[in-house]
């Protein structure tokens, strides 16, 4: 069964610890710096994008690029430039870098730029011209390209063209890439290239890819082709026969990419460990599947899966899961199972909800629990709350 990857769900996956705080701030931050950019309030994009920069190095390239972006917008090109260069020199194998360097083009073609451009450049454009032919000629030069003494983003532009170009030919020097380990991130580009492909034969070959390798770091890459190319039985195939732990649990978290709520559901009744399970509570988060977590959270006689499926509700938009949480905290019977729910409410800055317990909550533990949560959000009800606390102490 092939599914299409859930594009919201992606971004999830790359963040599924929402439980850290910090980690919600930097993907908020990012998130006003899109917003300031759809507002054209460049201004305040750059430095919000200037803060990300330092605050999430996971984030760091993406985070450059729209500085650049904002600084170009802006007409401080220089300053843009050399942030350009600083992403390009110090994460050269970001998937940013290919922006970056058309980000550059642009700028050096509107200020007129006349100077001597670099080897790599030269090549680059050379590259581009290839992209629509298909001929032996132009295979060969590629697998020329592919094959010498040039740098790792020359090789892969190198292989981006071979990728447009619908042959036999150019699929298989493809393949022949993704099996030679003796250049792994050029490697997992031609593994990715694959995935994107979907077609039965770039298919079988990750199949096979898959079955001969030893290296768990190519393994967990292929998987992610799977992911792409919607290959949702084969996921479900290894993350039931998976004995690694890890390339287990990748499985299982890019089935919550492709929202294979069906399967990820037998799986969870299929499972007897603790670890299997909560993984796949993740992959349901991942998914947006609030009402298998909702039946977890409601149902499972194990505390700390109820407890792993409440705070994963915690990620889960819509009102369902608001609905379901404010619920749970009414019916529950244990403090822990009220502590994760007001920590899953923080999660989905349902400041309306904590006020609630605030107002209504008797345990003076649990109130003090929901005031700190409530300290941390930025929110007009969060900030009403407090104004009317300072007044009534004057």
């Amino acid at each position: 069964m092939k599914f299409t990857p859930n594009k919201i769900a992606v971004s999830t996956l790359i963040a599924i610890s929402l439980s850290s705080a910090l980690a919600f701030a930097q993907s908020t931050l990012y998130e006003q710096g899109q917003r300031e950019l759809d507002q054209k309030n460049y201004r305040a994009a750059e430095s919000t994008f200037s803060k990300l920069v330092v605050d999430d190095p996971a984030r760091q390239d993406a985070a450059l690029y729209w500085l650049a972006y904002t600084q170009h917008k802006r007409r401080l090109d220089d300053a843009a430039l050399a942030t350009l260069e600083k992403l390009i020199d110090s994460l050269p194998e970001s998937p940013w870098v290919d922006d970056a360097l058309a980000l550059q083009i642009e700028i050096l073609d509107e200020q007129g730029e006349t100077g001597e451009l670099s080897s790599d450049e030269m090549k680059l454009y050379a590259l581009n011209s290839l992209m629509s032919s298909g001929s032996n000629e132009s295979l060969d030069t590629l697998k020329q390209v592919l094959n010498g003494q040039n740098s790792l983003q020359v090789k892969q532009r190198a292989l981006f063209v071979l990728s447009q170009i619908n042959s036999p030919e150019a699929f298989e020097i493809i393949v022949k890439v993704a099996r030679d380990s003796t250049h792994t991130t050029l490697q997992e580009d031609a593994i990715n290239v694959l995935g994107v492909a979907g077609s039965d034969a770039a298919v079988q070959q990750l199949h096979t890819l898959y079955n001969r390798s030893n290296d768990a770091k190519i393994k967990s890459k292929v998987l992610q082709s799977f992911m792409i190319s919607g290959e949702s039985d084969t996921l479900a195939q290894i993350a039931r026969t998976e004995s690694n732990k890890e390339l287990k649990a990748d499985a299982i978290h890019l089935l919550g990419v492709l929202s294979d709520t069906d399967t990820l559901t037998k799986l969870y009744g299929e499972t007897s460990g603790v670890d299997v399970k909560k993984h796949i509570l993740d992959a349901l988060a991942i998914g947006q599947s609030s009402d298998a977590l909702i039946a977890v959270a409601n149902t499972d006689t194990d505390t700390e899966l109820q407890i792993h499926a409440i705070e994963r509700l915690g990620i889960v938009n819509g009102q369902t899961s608001i609905q379901a949480l404010v619920k749970l905290y009414s019916d529950a019977e244990k403090d822990r199972i009220k502590e994760t729910v007001i920590k899953a409410l923080f999660i989905q800055q349902n400041a309306a909800a904590i006020v609630n317990i605030i107002e209504q909550e008797t345990n003076s533990e649990l109130k003090r629990d929901a005031l700190k949560y409530l300290s941390l959000m930025d929110s007009e009800q969060s900030k009403t709350f407090f104004d009317r606390i300072l007044k009534e102490a004057e």
